[in-house]
């Protein structure tokens, strides 16, 4: 991915491990990271900057868009797998093969959505 600077990152999305930090936290970052490098593209168009140069930024406004997206996607996967079902503070129970059928299924349509 190239980044604003036209750095190259090679950043995947990560899904913290159980019981670690907020999951969430990973993705507010990633959003505040896309909303500077729209900054930085209207920045561009006001300072005249070549469509070509414009053009590289937009992509790689995409693939941070599009990362993003995956990485909320791996967090409800991972929700959706989980083997006991917690309301609250308290585990409820294990799920059921068809419960995990049908969590799976959710997150496979919600995946094909943003694809």
């Amino acid at each position: 991915m190239v980044g604003v600077a036209g750095r190259h990152t090679d950043e995947r999305p990560r899904v913290p491990a159980a019981g670690g930090p907020d999951p969430s936290r990973d993705l507010r970052r990633r959003l505040k990271r896309i909303e500077g490098q729209v900054r930085g593209v209207q920045r561009m168009l006001d300072a005249g900057r070549s469509c070509a140069e414009i053009l590289t930024q937009l992509a790689a406004l995409r693939e941070a868009v599009s990362s993003a997206g995956v990485a909320l996607i791996a967090l409800e996967l991972e929700r959706c797998l989980s083997e006991e079902t917690q309301v609250g503070d308290s585990v409820q129970r294990r799920l059921t093969e068809d419960e995990r059928a049908r969590r799976v299924r959710e997150a496979t349509e919600m995946f094909l959505k943003f694809s």
